[in-house]
């Protein structure tokens, strides 16, 4: 039989009982700073899958985010383009245009390269596909003859093919210098949506569309433009976020007229 004093025995018991909770606290405290660094890495693994910062080909997610969202013209050493006018799915940020040159590109992307140069028109905007914006893009002028979609995959959309959803769009007064010449392009119409790469492919590419009341789409190669002083060809080059920008003095076919964007209507127009 144990002769220690009642207080000692009281005092031990009052030992391990605190030992055994301070042991439950510090389970309780070790699984909560496992719980939250777990949440912790999910979350910037879920915003990194789920909202890109950057051009970026893939449509990943639908967040309410503010993307760079880049749109390149080859063979163009200076870009200019005012915003006139916007349109972006509901709930989506839009954080203007903005242009730039941008490093040069091997042109063609295959055979015989060459350096070309780059302009770069950066639209801040959310990245969420919806029908409106592609009805208000078809209700500003645009046409199965005068809009064009591009695909990096050379598969040419079917010839009256016209954007069932887009991310949003622009009109922009387009002014470009290519070859040391300046040509102003007048009011143009610049969008981005998407599309499924194949059948049982489950990859989205965003695709850009680019037109304009005084363009022609010809066939699944590019369109032409008329702009103030010539007409200018804007070309595929097996991408969804780039054109080739060249000069055609021989392209015989009738174009609607260059309309300078002083003389559109004011309705027309982004106050």
């Amino acid at each position: 039989r144990c002769s220690c004093p009642v207080s000692a025995v009281s005092a031990l018991l009052e030992h391990f009982a605190m030992l055994q909770r301070s042991m439950v606290l510090g389970a309780v405290i070790t699984l909560t700073v496992v719980a939250i660094v777990t949440l912790t890495v999910f979350a910037t693994r879920f915003a990194t899958i789920a909202n890109p910062i950057g051009p970026g080909n893939l449509a990943r997610g639908a967040a309410s985010t503010l993307r760079h969202n880049d749109f390149e013209l080859w063979n163009v050493t200076g870009v200019s383009a005012r915003e006139l006018a916007h349109d972006v799915t509901s709930g989506q940020p839009f954080g203007g245009v903005s242009t730039a040159r941008g490093p040069d590109r091997l042109d063609p992307p295959r055979h015989a390269p060459i350096h070309t140069p780059v302009s770069i028109l950066t639209v801040l905007a959310g990245r969420k596909a919806s029908e409106p914006p592609a009805i208000s893009f078809i209700e500003n002028g645009m046409s199965s003859d005068n809009a064009f979609g591009m695909r990096q995959d050379y598969k040419t959309l079917p010839p009256d093919s016209l954007p069932a959803r887009l991310n949003f769009w622009v009109r922009v007064h387009l002014k470009l210098e290519h070859d040391g010449k300046q040509y102003d392009c007048g009011a143009m119409l610049i969008g981005q949506g998407s599309y499924r790469t194949g059948t049982n492919d489950r990859t989205i590419q965003n695709n850009w569309w680019i037109g304009g009341k005084s363009c022609k789409k010809w066939s699944g190669s590019g369109i032409y433009c008329q702009c103030d002083n010539a007409i200018l060809f804007f070309g595929s080059v097996e991408s969804t976020h780039a054109m080739r920008v060249s000069v055609d003095p021989s392209f015989v076919f009738p174009l609607p007229p260059f309309v300078p964007v002083a003389e559109l209507p004011t309705a027309n127009r982004k106050s």
